[in-house]
């Protein structure tokens, strides 16, 4: 995780607002971070290192210094794309995901965002025709807030908190009380404020000259149908994880897994097993009360499969979470499910970076619908 912010226009950020947009965003970034600000541009970047730790340095730019880059994510396909581009001529002089990035804009514009396979928000500054690019992954896994400004400046980053030390002209968006009263969150695109939006899923946002383009560069096919035994979509399916959980597995740092028990966390930790050749540290919380407990399920799972199993049973004062979860999110969010979560986080913390989960899977099935929170 990491957190960018920036903006293009007759008020973009200035250094000392950029630097305090970035101390909001510190949590996100503790290991570096980095700004570039020209008249009328600005990138600011806190990264959280995992992969190219002494490459990946932050905004990168291209060898002649025409194109600038932020980005938070993870390219999981990053060394084909490079292995790609020096087979076509392109040497890349750095073995880190920012240089490829650029030097597939270079070479193919921005249809070059459709052959990336991973969890990204990006910011493009192409100092040839002034414009920004900003560019959301397929699902929205990697957050990205905008904001325009009456002057045409575009403001961008990864959380709202930045964003409110830009806009301190922002007015209250009434209609998201009744929103997070009924539905226990703001409907997105939507913020708590009426200047201040997300930019969708699997889109791409371009400024220039003060004026903002969005479009979409992919839409999921609900309408094939594979007429196939339930044998081979099974297998089907299991390479299918299997392959997403290898991607995944790509880090410098020491790779975990938070295990409820449940079926998702369990299948992604099984398949941690199979493909890793370490011992792997799982993680888990229990509660104090029987009601809410499962983390029995969690050490069986982490038995049967050999893991270095980590467990801690809490006892949580509810008003001091309430407060600090607050803080982390940014935006109300009324799912209870965030609390075993947050604390969970907050323990494998104290030893890993790096954790993978299985938060998704009912929605892939599909299997999880909404539950009430309130019934009246």
């Amino acid at each position: 995780m990491c957190g960018i912010t920036g903006g293009i226009g007759p008020s973009a950020p200035n250094e000392d607002l950029l630097f305090a947009q970035l101390d909001s965003l510190k949590h996100r970034g503790p290991d570096d971070n980095g700004i570039f600000v020209r008249n009328g541009i600005s990138l600011g970047m806190n990264r959280l290192a995992i992969v190219e730790i002494a490459a990946g340095k932050q905004p990168a730019s291209d060898a002649r210094n025409q194109i600038y880059m932020v980005f938070n994510g993870e390219i999981y396909n990053y060394r084909e794309l490079r292995a790609e581009l020096e087979q076509s001529g392109t040497i890349c002089q750095t073995s880190s995901e920012s240089e490829v990035i650029i030097n597939l804009y270079l070479e193919f514009g921005l249809d070059f965002i459709g052959k990336l396979n991973g969890m990204f928000a990006i910011a493009i500054y192409d100092s040839r025709n002034t414009s920004l690019h900003l560019i959301r992954d397929r699902m929205g896994k990697k957050p990205l807030w905008i904001s325009q400004s009456n002057n045409g400046t575009l403001f961008f980053s990864s959380e709202v908190r930045a964003l409110m030390l830009a806009r301190r002209d922002r007015t209250l968006r009434t209609e998201m009380i009744a929103e997070v009263m009924q539905y226990g969150y703001i409907n997105a695109p939507n913020s708590a404020f009426n200047e201040i939006n997300q930019l969708p899923p699997a889109s791409v946002l371009t400024w220039m000259d003060g004026e903002i383009v969005t479009k979409k560069y992919w839409e999921p096919d609900f309408n094939t149908k594979l007429d196939i035994p339930y044998e081979e979509a099974l297998e089907i399916t299991k390479k299918l994880i299997e392959e997403s959980v290898l991607r995944r597995l790509v880090s410098e740092r020491p790779i975990g897994s938070f295990l409820s028990g449940g079926y998702d966390s369990t299948v992604v930790t099984a398949y941690m097993s199979k493909l890793m050749q370490e011992e792997i540290q799982t993680y888990s919380i229990g509660f104090n009360s029987n009601q809410f407990n499962e983390a029995h399920h969690a050490k069986q799972v982490a038995n049967f499969l050999g893991t270095d199993h980590h467990e801690e049973y809490l006892s949580p004062n509810p008003a001091l979470i309430v407060e600090q979860i607050a803080y982390v999110l940014d935006q109300p969010f009324a799912d209870s499910s965030i609390v075993p979560t947050y604390l969970l986080a907050k323990f494998a913390r104290e030893n890993l970076i790096v954790a993978l989960g299985g938060d998704g899977g009912d929605e892939g099935a599909p299997a999880n619908f909404r539950v009430d929170a309130w019934r009246i």
